[in-house]
């Protein structure tokens, strides 16, 4: 399924261009953290850093945004892996940081616990599927078995039956970004992997493919499946999905993003396509990413440069895929990705030049945001991985690994 060693794409100027570029945002950054009271989460703030940092060898930085990390991680009582505590340890125990992490395993299952499945929220940044995110790794230890068993159980409890498969009703903060609007009371029934179906199937197929046993897993995981292929659209110029199901959002077409767009749900099928061996998923995710690498810039929605729903997640999930299929026509997606996402750099403002696009029913702005999901330590990331044979595990927290 997957190539031993990862591949990096950009080379000669390009390459170099972009380490210059990582350079200076860990040289922001590092700034950053010596002047602000960060915001500790992977998200928006240190943790991210500390992520970006440890891939990076800089033991300066990361020694940085540890502490700045670990003092603020108690302000966090969201039950978030990406906006939570949680976020902040699992950063922490991937790099091996000599910090209290012990309990945090049981807090998690107790979060699980406080979980409604009738209002709680289900998705990877702010609810069930992140927390099981952070769990997995701890499945074979008691304490991590029950919380995964939870967050499974919560997930049959909460789906609903809808277009001859499974869905779950979300309330994404970001859609509003999208369409304009206030939210529906009721939320959305969503499709992408943060904040949909997809999310649900990435989770559940690593589930399956990790070997944890649970009687609903492969049921939701199909469930799921099914939902997201009855929603794909005939129109495949903006996007093959709309951005939900049902409410304002449905039929509008998502970015050509990770966060609720084509990329996300192409991960989500390749994935889920392998853990079932089943090769019509496949092959629709093979499809799917194809019809996205092949759009035209100008329809995909893009406007900044981070791994949520800007250039440099575009890039990076392209070149996850040529490294999975080793088919040019990712290479080349990714390489042009890369290339908007050096050319989208400013001077005189932002993260080392980087700032995110954030929208409102009332307007957008520009913003600067450190973090990995919109901001600069996210960007920097991508551009190593395309410079680097290291394979670049950090994105196994975006489900894309």
């Amino acid at each position: 399924m997957k190539r031993a060693s990862w591949v990096p794409l950009l080379r000669g100027r390009a390459a170099a261009e972009a380490r210059e570029v990582v350079d200076d945002i860990a040289r922001a950054l590092a700034a950053y953290l010596r002047t602000t009271a960060p915001d500790p989460s992977l998200a928006k703030g240190a943790a991210g850093i500390a992520l970006l940092a440890g891939h990076l060898d800089q033991p300066r930085l990361l020694n940085a945004a540890v502490r700045a990390a670990l003092q603020a991680h108690q302000r966090q009582p969201l039950p978030s892996l990406h906006l939570g505590a949680p976020g902040v340890a699992y950063v922490l125990r991937t790099l091996g940081a000599d910090a209290p992490l012990d309990e945090m395993d049981a807090r998690v299952g107790q979060m699980l616990e406080a979980i409604d499945p009738r209002t709680g929220r289900i998705d990877l940044l702010r609810g069930v599927v992140g927390l099981a995110v952070y769990l997995l790794p701890r499945a074979a230890d008691p304490v991590g078995a029950a919380g995964l068993t939870r967050a499974i159980d919560i997930l049959a409890a909460a789906a609903i039956p809808a277009a001859g498969g499974l869905a779950w009703r979300y309330h994404p903060d970001n859609l509003a970004t999208e369409i304009g609007q206030q939210h529906e009371p009721e939320g959305f029934l969503g499709i992408g992997l943060a904040e949909g179906a997809c999310g649900v199937a990435a989770l559940l197929a690593h589930v399956h493919a990790s070997g944890f046993m649970h009687p609903r897993t492969r049921e939701l995981l199909t469930g799921a499946l099914t939902f997201v292929r009855a929603n794909r659209t005939p129109d495949a110029r903006h996007a093959c999905f709309p951005i939900a199901a049902d409410g304002a959002a449905a039929g509008l077409p998502a970015r050509t993003s990770w966060c609720l767009g084509d990329l996300g749900v192409a991960v989500a099928l390749w994935h889920a396509g392998h853990a079932l061996d089943d090769r019509e998923t496949i092959a629709d995710a093979v499809n799917i990413a194809h019809t996205a690498a092949q759009r035209a810039a100008g329809d995909t929605g893009i406007v900044d440069a981070g791994l949520c729903h800007g250039t440099a997640g575009a890039a990076h999930i392209f070149a996850r895929f040529h490294q999975w299929t080793r088919d040019a026509v990712f290479a080349t997606a990714a390489r042009n990705w890369y290339a908007r996402t050096l050319g989208m750099r400013g001077r005189a403002f932002g993260v080392a030049g980087y700032a995110s696009l954030v929208g409102s029913p009332v307007g957008q702005a520009w913003e600067d945001e450190p973090g990995l999901l919109r901001g600069a330590a996210g960007i920097a990331l991508a551009l190593h991985a395309a410079t680097t044979r290291e394979d670049p595990a950090w994105d196994r927290v975006l489900l894309v690994t």
